[in-house]
């Protein structure tokens, strides 16, 4: 909810325009409004739960914190090498790293449909929203 709260009035020094004309922190806005309204639900959700009977809090195993340990690895990779290797090659690795968290025994599918999400979604910024995206070293081996 900090985070949210934060977010938000940031997006707001930013310029948030109005309909007609967006500014930058228009979305920032949206998306801080939006998870404000998901965490306050879950605030107040939580509290009636707790009131209603006391659940038993463990703390999470190992086993639970390594997919969640390994997205945030992939993206924290994903982040720093987006620059210099290109968005359609990271893409698809983040794709395909999460597609395997999901079902690890289907790997040649994962991979065809990482490199289809990672093409289509490429294709779509470029041709339909005209937004360059760092293509990376793939513009380099194409030469």
């Amino acid at each position: 909810m900090i985070l949210a709260i934060f977010t938000g009035v940031i997006s707001i020094q930013l310029g948030v325009g109005g309909l007609d004309l967006m500014g930058t922190g228009f979305m920032p806005l949206l998306a801080s409004i939006l998870l404000f309204a998901l965490s306050l639900t879950d605030l107040i959700s939580s509290l009636v739960k707790g009131r209603a009977g006391k659940r038993d809090k463990k703390a999470p195993t190992l086993g639970e914190l390594t997919k969640p340990a390994i997205l945030i690895g992939a993206l924290i990779v994903y982040v720093y090498f987006l620059k210099n290797v290109g968005f359609p090659i990271m893409t698809f690795l983040l794709v395909y790293v999460l597609f395997v968290m999901m079902q690890p025994k289907k790997w040649r599918l994962d991979l065809f449909y990482a490199a289809l999400v990672s093409a289509a979604t490429f294709l779509f910024f470029d041709s339909a929203l005209k937004v360059r995206l760092p293509a990376g070293i793939l513009i380099d081996l194409m030469r």
